[in-house]
């Protein structure tokens, strides 16, 4: 019952996740009637938001104990999710790579120079 609760909840902050997330994007990318200071602010607000909460997902999953799962899964799928942008430039897409890196080499510390690694990476 435990994972069905952690389902839908996972479900419901991915979806308002999503949803808030593509209202920004579609400001700082497709709104014309945007200057452009405001639309470079809210492009470096999306990078802030993805990392921003993901580390925070991610370290509640450190202290949650039987929802450690959860957090850290969520918080890896903003950072994926965040990678799968239009129109980011190559800067964007590198710290976002990076911060994906970083979350990922946590995960695995203990093995960071097994094989199994090494594949999860490729």
């Amino acid at each position: 019952m435990i994972w069905a609760a952690q389902l839908l909840v996972a479900v419901f902050f991915i979806a308002g996740f999503v949803s808030f997330y593509t209202e920004i994007w579609n400001q700082a990318f497709v709104n014309p009637h945007k200057s452009q200071r405001k639309r470079t602010e809210l492009r470096i607000f999306l990078l802030v938001l993805s990392i921003g909460i993901a580390s925070v997902l991610h370290f509640a999953g450190y202290i949650s104990g039987s929802s450690s799962m959860m957090y850290h899964n969520l918080g890896l799928f903003i950072l994926v999710f965040a990678l799968l942008d239009e129109e980011i430039n190559l800067g964007e897409y590198l710290i976002r790579c990076a911060a994906l890196l970083i979350v990922w080499a946590m995960h695995h510390f203990s093995d960071l120079v097994s094989s199994s690694f090494a594949i999860s990476m490729d």
